[in-house]
């Protein structure tokens, strides 16, 4: 009896000196990794906005791929300044600075905010762990709309239509499911396309990847505005939106923190998939191809919608078809900009559409 005693109390202290170790272990990667800690991230507060606001613009190419012309560019600036005072109710001026190539650009992103990123990326074209891809992917999701302003419910009735598989979607879990499929689906196109040079579209590069996008501004950004003829397409674990993963990770644009930000942040804009036409795009878009004047007028409706978050930290009403910061369903850019109407998307008064409703957030340790 008194051996069996003897151990269960062996047994007891081994226990207690295994769990001291682990919660110690913790504790000391919790120090060296401190940019994964919660208490490290903060909400952008909303910025003091003058009028006119004055926003720094610059254009970033990438000479693989088909690119804007300067009379372009002007005149998507020139749309965006019309579009912003009428449908955010704001006065904006652009100081447009000299272009740059997308390599001078990623310059600026800081080793620690590339490193802690790199380690989120979702590769989906290694065999032997789909399955475990799978549900990182269907985990970032989760996280996404469980932190996202806009309802559950508002979600699923915004992706239903352009899943690839039709189904009844009752809860979350069967929309992560069916929106990991169709973003895996839709992503695996780009990794089988050519770019201008005959080289893969994505070609291993670190432009394609939204997760380094959204880090730029924790370096020496000095620019308020980026539009960018790079294709950003990428699937990472930290929150895929989703209208991201109906896009198969094509990411249209994005706002989000800059240290050196006019207003606290930043936003980008990527023109690729309004000037290249092939198979996805055209399915995407239901259009084979776009005019110029589509194309300006389309990038400059993009720009003002990630204006609204910078601007106002407005949050997405989905299915609001008449308002701006109703994110463009697949690429569908000629229906999406047909519909908005200033007069309807004011009477729904949406929650999502005060300032605040969205909370960008940032990493003070980066």
């Amino acid at each position: 009896m008194k051996i069996a005693q003897q151990k269960m109390l062996y047994t007891g202290v081994a226990l207690v000196l295994v769990m001291a170790a682990y919660f110690g272990w913790l504790r000391v990667t919790n120090y060296f990794y401190y940019q994964e800690v919660p208490e490290h991230w903060q909400v952008m507060p909303l910025p003091e906005l003058q009028s006119p606001t004055v926003l720094r613009a610059v254009y970033v190419e990438n000479p693989r791929f088909k690119s804007l012309t300067d009379s372009q560019i002007n005149k998507i600036l020139d749309r965006t300044t019309e579009l912003v005072s009428q449908h955010l109710f704001a006065e904006v001026k652009f100081e447009r600075k000299a272009d740059l190539s997308v390599q001078t650009l990623f310059d600026v992103l800081p080793y620690v905010a590339k490193k802690n990123q790199s380690e989120k990326i979702i590769f989906i074209d290694d065999k032997k762990n789909e399955l475990d891809s799978f549900n990182k992917i269907r985990n970032s999701i989760s996280l996404q709309i469980q932190n996202s302003a806009s309802s559950e419910q508002s979600q699923i009735d915004y992706a239903g239509p352009y899943l690839i598989e039709k189904k009844e979607i009752k809860n979350l879990d069967g929309l992560t499911a069916e929106l990991s499929k169709t973003l895996i689906h839709r992503h695996q196109f780009w990794m089988q396309q050519l770019a201008n040079d005959g080289k893969p579209v994505l070609d291993g590069s670190s432009y394609n990847q939204w997760i380094y996008w959204d880090a730029l501004g924790y370096g020496k950004l000095p620019y308020d505005v980026i539009i960018t003829n790079q294709l950003v397409a990428s699937i990472e674990e930290n929150g895929m939106p989703v209208h991201t993963c109906l896009r198969g990770g094509i990411n249209g644009g994005n706002t989000t923190y800059s240290k050196l930000g006019l207003l606290g942040g930043f936003v980008f804009v990527s023109a690729f998939q309004m000037m290249n036409n092939n198979e996805l795009l055209a399915m995407l878009r239901e259009d084979e191809t776009y005019s110029e004047q589509q194309i300006i007028d389309y990038t400059a409706a993009t720009v003002t919608h990630e204006l609204g978050h910078l601007l106002f930290h407005y949050a997405h009403p989905f299915n609001a078809q008449s308002c701006i910061m109703n994110p463009t369903p697949l690429l569908h850019y000629r229906q999406w900009y047909e519909q908005l109407d200033v007069g309807a998307c004011q009477l729904l008064n949406s929650p999502m559409q005060q300032p605040g409703a969205a909370r960008i957030t940032y990493n003070t340790k980066w």
